[in-house]
């Protein structure tokens, strides 16, 4: 399989290497920075990574994703790590952008 970019055509294996390096360098980042006490750009980090996710995961005809890939990612993947989103489903709209601050 060949993945298109705006430069150059690359091999899924390289594609895929290129993403799980991508990925370590951010996790590195998140933990260098809860090891540091820097809970706030690690939290931007998190969010950031969430969000390139998503993206990722959005349909090949789309060029960015909207709130309805980004929630379906959240929901398919923040399951798997316990009762959040049980805790963000009962919130407000306006509880949730406070909780997610």
């Amino acid at each position: 399989m060949t993945v298109f970019t705006p430069d150059a055509e690359i091999s899924w294996p390289a594609a895929r290497q290129l993403l799980y390096t991508k990925l370590d360098t951010l996790l590195r980042a998140i933990h260098l920075c809860t090891d540091g006490d820097m809970w706030e750009p690690a939290l931007i980090l998190v969010y950031s990574g969430m969000d390139a996710m998503a993206w990722l995961g959005r349909p090949a005809s789309k060029h960015d994703t909207s709130c309805a890939e980004f929630v379906d990612w959240s929901e398919r993947y923040l399951e798997r790590g316990g009762c959040l989103m049980e805790v963000v489903r009962s919130c407000t709209p306006l509880v949730v952008l406070w909780f997610i601050r």
